[in-house]
């Protein structure tokens, strides 16, 4: 509770509000530039406002505290004649003609914000990195303003019933980077601002941040969360049991070794989960077994990956799995249940094999990346055999890695599977190559003489071409294709 203020300091204070505005008014209304219309207008404005602070200052004596609290902004555009297109085009904050907002809070904030609020809101400018000595009062100066700005139409902002206050979205971020002790205890005032269990996006970019949120709860209805840079060492168990509306679930960056069994534990309605930039060795195998709804999933893991099990994830549609240093098995089971995928990318996640059925169960997959970045120095980890193609007849895109050693040892699979793709509009290659066999320089001739609606990603028809045979390559073109090099070639 309050510690009760004296009835003249209340007084004085609203005396000075009052007293602010009618020097304002009266400099409004010795500028002739205004028409009869519009200064009766001004007064209009001023009774409503002057009325309202009475009101406010007759609550806040009968309870010795200024609750609610209002202070007041007033329109130095009018006064000063600012340029109004500079301001429709840079400021975020646009007056409509009136003298000025009377804004109204729940509760006191201190005087400092109330002064950089006021700043922001005439200047366009924000507070030096520096300003704020508190997570908490950083925190208190973006919600308010971000309130601000939703009524801002309004001549009377009146903030004073939080529970009606909405904001879907809440970013926590320091540029100072000094703050990195988040805590629920540093957050809980929101709810004399905002109505928490409107919040739908929450999102938190705080270098090095610690521990793990004890304040997920306090957001019980969110439906995307979004966590970078945080220092954590592992998920724990239960963490977002709270969160049964979330659908998007994004840890970038946050330094992850281990994840506990239950940790995605109650996120029924999860439809994406992003782990990018992690250091997990080995997932549980019934880690994933709660998100029955999941259609993208997305891992760029710095250590190899082992115990990785997808099959519990039946409505998956995307997968995107990265990792320079995964020694991942995919055999033949590895997407036996994931019959909805139609994108999968695992780009650098292979060694120099898939098996030639390890996507059948895929009916609808239309983008693949199988490219391999590292074989471009290392032939061992070169793909070349490329039968597991054959079943795809759906597949749109198709990205791979060619280098010197697979072009002289891939088998045939590789042409006849190209040829079976009716629906492929795009192939990308990553290569390092220019000198290999003219046969098969001329059989992408003919590939793309045969599908004229084949796109040839990556600038991969010139390189593909025997470079000193080039020319002669070039000459056995149709006149179309030709057209089409030359447009390849603008590229380089």
């Amino acid at each position: 509770m309050h510690k009760n203020i004296a009835k003249d300091e209340i007084v004085n204070y609203f005396v000075k509000q009052i007293n602010e505005i009618d020097i304002h008014f009266e400099k409004l209304l010795s500028n002739d530039t205004f028409t009869s219309d519009q200064k009766i207008n001004i007064n209009q404005e001023r009774e409503l406002i002057i009325s309202k602070i009475n009101e406010i200052e007759r609550v806040s004596l009968a309870c010795l505290n200024f609750e609610p609290f209002c202070f007041f902004v007033l329109n130095d555009s009018l006064e000063n004649k600012k340029d109004l297109y500079f301001e429709m085009k840079y400021s975020k904050f646009i007056f409509q003609n009136e003298i000025g907002k009377l804004i109204i809070l729940k509760t006191q904030i201190d005087h400092y914000l109330v002064e950089e609020i006021k700043k922001t809101i005439l200047e366009n400018s924000e507070p030096e990195t520096h300003f704020f000595d508190s997570f908490t009062e950083l925190l208190k100066y973006n919600v308010i303003l971000k309130l601000v700005k939703n009524k801002f139409n309004d001549l009377i902002i009146d903030l004073s019933k939080p529970e009606v206050n909405s904001l879907k979205r809440i970013e926590f971020s320091d540029d100072s980077e000094r703050f990195k002790r988040i805590k629920l205890k540093n957050i809980e005032f929101l709810q004399l601002f905002i109505n928490p269990s409107l919040v739908e996006f929450l999102r938190t970019e705080i270098d090095e941040m610690y521990p793990f949120p004890d304040y997920l709860d306090f957001f019980q209805n969110l439906k995307t969360l979004e966590i970078y840079k945080a220092d954590w060492k592992y998920l724990p168990s239960n963490v977002f049991l709270s969160l049964k509306q979330l659908e998007s679930l994004i840890l970038e960056s946050v330094s992850i070794e281990s994840i506990e069994k239950d940790a995605f534990k109650g996120l029924k309605k999860l439809k994406k989960l992003s782990l990018i930039g992690s250091y997990i060795e080995s997932f549980n195998r019934n880690m994933f077994e709660e998100l029955e709804n999941l259609e993208e999933f997305n891992i760029i893991n710095w250590e190899k990956i082992e115990g990785l099990d997808i099959n519990c994830l039946t409505s998956l549609r995307h997968l995107y799995l990265v990792g320079r240093r995964n020694k991942l098995v995919l055999n033949s089971n590895f997407f036996k249940y994931c019959c909805n995928l139609t994108a999968i990318d695992l780009e650098d996640s292979l060694i120099n094999h898939l098996p030639a059925d390890i996507f059948s169960p895929i009916k609808c997959l239309k983008y693949l990346n199988v490219s391999n970045d590292k074989c471009l120095s290392n032939d061992d980890n070169t793909l070349i055999n490329f039968d597991f193609l054959e079943p795809l007849n759906n597949l749109e895109y198709l990205k791979v890695t060619l280098n010197d050693h697979n072009l002289v040892n891939i088998d045939s699979t590789y042409f006849n599977s190209l040829d079976n793709l009716d629906n492929l509009e795009t192939i990308s290659y990553s290569t390092d190559f220019f000198n290999y066999s003219r046969e098969r320089g001329e059989y992408f001739i003919q590939l793309f003489d045969k599908k004229k609606n084949l796109e040839f990603g990556n600038g991969a028809f010139l390189t593909v071409c025997n470079k000193d045979a080039e020319i002669d390559l070039y000459s056995e073109l149709s006149d179309e294709s030709k057209k089409e090099i030359i447009k390849y070639k603008s590229l380089f």
